[in-house]
């Protein structure tokens, strides 16, 4: 018998705010707009580093690139200096490290490594005398 008043007690409140004008689910709108935004936030933070990596990873390939050209260059006369280290001063200069270089002939080739955020990137990148 108590529980069945303590339902009729509780339909009463449900049916007084309704006839003020509240909801009983009134403020779930709240909630669901700040699980709606966080989850937008962390979407768009996914997205942000992301964009963020494969920016770093072409920035990286192009210091690669010119790397491996200056030590090609070095090596055939186009340029004065060392090889590798001409290829160490532009990876350095563009904020990654000389992982390896090797001289073959004319050829160069280079490995450079870059630290992004909680990942490293490396990235090779192989370069020579143009053939006629």
């Amino acid at each position: 018998m108590r529980k069945n008043n303590q339902a009729v007690a509780n339909a009463n409140e449900h049916q007084t705010l309704r006839n003020a004008g509240w909801s009983v689910d009134s403020g779930s709108t709240a909630t669901v707009s700040l699980v709606f935004i966080g989850a937008l936030l962390l979407l768009l933070s996914a997205v942000s580093i992301a964009t963020s990596l494969a920016r770093d990873s072409t920035r990286l390939q192009a210091v690669a690139d010119l790397g491996s050209l200056t030590a090609a260059d070095t090596v055939r006369g186009l340029v004065s200096g060392i090889p590798c280290e001409n290829a160490e001063l532009i990876a350095v200069s563009n904020d990654s490290f000389l992982d390896s270089c090797r001289i073959v002939g004319s050829d160069a080739s280079v490995t450079l490594i870059k630290q992004s955020g909680f990942t490293e990137l490396f990235t090779f990148s192989a370069a020579g005398s143009p053939t006629d």
